[in-house]
């Protein structure tokens, strides 16, 4: 006689647990998908952020820095400009200037200016010239050349001329001149030639790595030149012109990029951006662990159920963490319901009475 062969429940048991530990390894597969895409997603949102938003906002961050470091020395040399005009105005208006001039002795005339040059920082030579005898002057350590006298002769109609840099043996002078008014007008001229350490010599004091500070100078029908610069070159940014308040004097500043700090950089964002990415990982981790010690409970609870269907001894269905369980749970219930509905309905097979032996039979083989 054929035996069944009756499987061990411990062997049931190890193989549910297979079945469950492998699909806990393949829930792993979802939040690794998911959390390429996230971190894909993150990195696009970084660039994005900083090439839209970060990046202008350092370029334009780094444009008014440069302008305010531009307009800075624009002031400066405006505020050496407006002192050297009003030493000028204040020699001009002495009255001993006015008296030199008027005296037309040329020795007390030479000896004012002698002594004006003394008085004057960094200036380098000072006449007195009468109206209308200006010449060209080579004695001295700076002469009165054609530029100079050019200079001269406008002062002698203009309420103020330069300053305007020359360059007197390879060297570059400021030359700036001024009417002298008497009693009858205009009675001379008060010519300066100022040395450059006039501006040098402050610029000093200020960071020569911010960029370089230039000044052009134009003259109506001549290319322009540089007659003063500052600072260390960089040749490769873009300079900012400002006008100063000189007519034939530009201001040009080639700013240093290196000085100028972005607000935020790529490194900046390696905190918040760790931060997310940490909170996305904690995230995906936990969930996944939910959901699969959920499927894990689930799909053994609804193995039993289904197991004590099989058996015919369904009862309640029990409690599940996750819906599709319990609907699926409530499906078989219906399901196994109308096989045993069925099996009910259809008709069963009669059997064969069994014979019975008469009384007279089973005592006439007892006598044999």
């Amino acid at each position: 006689m054929a035996r069944k062969h009756v499987s061990d429940p411990a062997d049931a048991d190890q193989g549910d647990g297979a079945s469950a530990a492998e699909l806990s390894a393949g829930l792993w597969v979802y939040p690794l998908i998911a959390l390429s895409v996230s971190l894909v997603g993150v990195v696009i949102a970084a660039g994005l952020i900083y090439l839209q938003l970060l990046g202008p906002a350092n370029t334009l961050h780094a444009e008014r820095l440069h302008q305010s470091h531009a307009q800075m020395f624009a002031t400066y040399f405006d505020a050496r400009l407006v002192a050297l005009r009003t030493s000028m105005d204040r020699l001009a208006t002495a009255p001993s200037t006015a008296a030199a001039l008027e005296s037309f002795d040329k020795q007390r005339i030479k000896a004012h200016g002698e002594r004006l040059t003394r008085e004057m920082a960094d200036a380098e030579r000072i006449e007195l010239v009468p109206l209308g005898e200006a010449k060209v002057d080579l004695t001295g350590d700076t002469p009165i050349s054609f530029a100079a006298l050019d200079v001269i002769r406008r002062a002698e109609t203009a309420p103020y001329v330069g300053p305007e840099a020359f360059l007197l043996d390879q060297r570059s002078v400021l030359y700036v001149a001024r009417p002298v008014m008497g009693e009858r007008g205009v009675i001379g001229v008060l010519f300066a030639a100022i040395s450059m350490n006039y501006f040098y010599l402050p610029l000093a004091a200020f960071d020569a790595s911010l960029g370089t500070v230039s000044i052009e100078q134009r003259f109506e029908g001549t290319e322009p030149r540089i007659v003063l610069s500052y600072g260390e070159t960089n040749p490769s940014t873009k300079d900012i012109r400002l006008n100063i308040n000189t007519p034939r004097w530009s201001l040009i500043f080639l700013p240093n990029p290196s000085v100028a700090s972005p607000l935020v950089g790529p490194t900046d964002l390696a905190a918040p951006f760790g931060l997310l990415v940490a909170m996305l990982l904690a995230a995906i981790y936990l969930t996944n662990m939910r959901l699969s010690r959920a499927l894990t409970a689930d799909a053994s609870t609804l193995l039993d159920y289904v197991t004590r269907l099989v058996r015919g001894r369904g009862g309640k269905i029990d409690s599940y963490r996750l819906e599709l369980f319990r609907r699926i749970a409530t499906e078989a219930k219906k399901y196994a319901k109308q096989s045993s509905d069925r099996a009910a309905e259809e008709p069963r097979v009669a059997r064969p009475a069994p014979q019975v032996e008469s009384q007279s039979a089973r005592q006439g083989r007892g006598g044999s």
